[in-house]
Parts: structure tokens; sequence; C-alpha cells
């Protein structure tokens, strides 16, 4: 829910989810997070504080969670020190570098979201979400031609990967072809 930028009904759940398990340290590194993307970041920072004294410290997630808290609050070299924490047992590990490259994408750094989105794909060449972001970080970038390429790869492992393809029928549409390009292209690109 999280992602989906739905944060008062991921706190809901979360407030829940606590209610039967107060010292889940997955749990109130979440809600950390929530509450910084909820705007509430001094809360988020004491949840993660919370979350970091148990045993969110020995998982990844708690110190990708704090690093988010960190970067809603505007500290971007302690939120890099706390994905480095997160990545140091998980170097090589495609989904927590395509975690922190969501992370800085969500708080308009494209150009470090596609350093660690390029890592996660060198990994991981055929998972189309990570395709997708590749090309959202490129387009944010300017780079229309890699943006595309990025969607098409997208839509060449999952044709029916429909983030991809509405994404490459706005990037058409500015550029002045449309719906009728996109599918034009699709199934007449070289095999």
């Amino acid at each position: 829910m999280i992602d989906l930028d739905e944060y008062r009904e991921a706190e809901v759940w979360l407030n829940k989810a606590l209610g039967l398990y107060p010292k889940n340290p997955g749990l109130l590194s979440a809600r950390a997070w929530s509450l910084a993307l909820s705007g509430r970041t001094s809360e988020g920072l004491a949840a993660s504080d919370e979350a970091l004294a148990g045993k969110a410290a020995d998982l990844p997630f708690g110190w990708l969670d704090r690093g988010a808290v960190l970067l809603s609050q505007g500290s971007e070299d302690t939120a890099r020190s706390n994905f480095e924490k997160a990545l140091e047992e998980h170097p090589d590990d495609w989904f927590f570098l395509m975690r922190v490259g969501m992370l800085y994408q969500r708080h308009g750094r494209s150009a470090l979201a596609l350093d660690f989105y390029l890592k996660a794909s060198g990994l991981a060449p055929a998972v189309p979400f990570l395709c997708y972001r590749l090309g959202q970080a490129w387009q944010a970038l300017g780079n229309q031609a890699r943006a595309k390429a990025a969607f098409e790869r997208a839509l060449e492992i999952s044709p029916h990967y429909r983030p991809a393809f509405e994404a490459l029928v706005a990037l058409n549409n500015r550029s002045g072809g449309g719906i009728f390009r996109t599918i034009a292209d699709f199934f007449t690109r070289k095999k």
C-alpha cells in the first residue's frame, strides 16, 4: 500500500497488525516509512528508532526504511549511509538495489535512482517491473530513447505488462505517434 501512495490506508493496517504483534521489527519499520511519507517525519524517525532498537537492525528493510525516513527529512548523506548498511549483507541482490533506486526516485533523485536500477538490471535483466522503473528514471532525466528501449524491454519480457505499455503510449503521444504507433511498433519489432 505504501508503494501505491496509500499512506493512511497502510497506517491503518500497520496499526492493526501492531496491535497483534506490537514488537514486530518489520512492522515497526514499515510504520516508520508510512509516517514519514504522510509528512510526519519526526514520528517516523521515532518509530524507526524503536524498530532498529529491536531486531530490525538485523533486517535490510529496517535500514532501507530508516533511509527512506531520512530522505523525507532531506538528510541525503545519512540516508545513503543507511542504504549502504542495508546492502552490506546483500550487495549483489537486485531486489534491494532496486528498492534503493525506488526510494531515490520517489524523492526526485533520478540520477541516483538510475545508478541503482542499472546495477540491479545487470543482475536481473528479465524483470519487467525493473525495466519499467529503469525507463521511468531515463525519462525523468530526459533521455526518451533509452526510456523507450527500457519500456519495450519490459514488454518483450512480459507482453501484457500494462504499466510499461501505458508509459510507452504516453511517450509516443508526446512525440506524435500515440497508441497506434505503439501497437504497430510492438508487432513489427524484429525478433
